[in-house]
């Protein structure tokens, strides 16, 4: 299955494998309390305006939305255990999804979507607020917590931002206690952030959370 760049860096920031991981020691900001749900105002659908990738806000969760071809061989489709053909729609058996198609020189062509989740609130996922700031917290099996900052704006645009780079680490470690998890190839493969409550403050004014997605809400 295709993986969409909000996906991915999600993938990457939790379960490493990318480059150094930087996570938290706990969920952030500390002391806030756990929402639980999103506020119906952000609801809807937003465009990812560098690639027009889209990710949708529901109640309790945040969805990657993408679009997937047909095209093959009605005797592909007619043998898959994927697709169902049924006069002009294909049945997708998996999802419950009927999808219009054209058959046209015995093959057959349409679109359907595909969702991944990448935020559901739960004891795993939280949710906090902070100075108009949305902080989605997400845990991996070590117990660490990959820490982005989601912003909505009032025009409708919508920014997600983690921290990935590196070069943010000397002035992080200035700021606060930050960690080092190596390899044995002495090769740094995580960083653990462990700020008190004042110096994540710091970390948001100095806008640490710099390496941003910008999203575009169109309902």
């Amino acid at each position: 299955m295709k993986l969409n760049k909000l996906v991915l860096l999600i993938y990457c920031l939790i379960f490493a494998g990318c480059k150094p991981t930087i996570l938290f020691n706990a969920p952030q900001p500390a002391e806030r309390r756990d929402l639980i749900r999103f506020p119906t105002r952000y609801l809807g659908e937003y465009l990812e305006i560098e690639d027009s990738s889209f990710f949708v806000v529901e109640k309790y969760l945040i969805r990657e939305k993408y679009l997937s071809d047909i095209s093959a061989p009605r005797s592909e489709i007619d043998t898959s255990k994927e697709f169902i053909l049924k006069d002009y729609t294909v049945y997708l058996p998996e999802s419950g999804q009927e999808v219009p198609v054209v058959i046209r020189n015995d093959s057959v062509f349409g679109t359907y979507i595909n969702y991944d989740t990448v935020f559901y609130i739960s004891d795993e996922n939280i949710l906090r607020r902070y100075k108009g700031y949305f902080f989605l917290n997400m845990r991996n099996e070590e117990k660490e917590w990959a820490v982005y900052r989601l912003k909505f704006r009032k025009d409708g645009s919508t920014s997600l931002c983690g921290i990935s780079d590196e070069d943010e680490i000397e002035r992080l470690k200035e700021l606060t206690t930050v960690i080092e998890e190596k390899n044995d190839k002495d090769e740094v493969t995580k960083y653990i952030i462990k700020p008190e409550k004042e110096d994540f403050k710091q970390i948001i004014k100095e806008g640490h959370f710099r390496d941003c997605t910008e999203y575009r809400k169109l309902k």
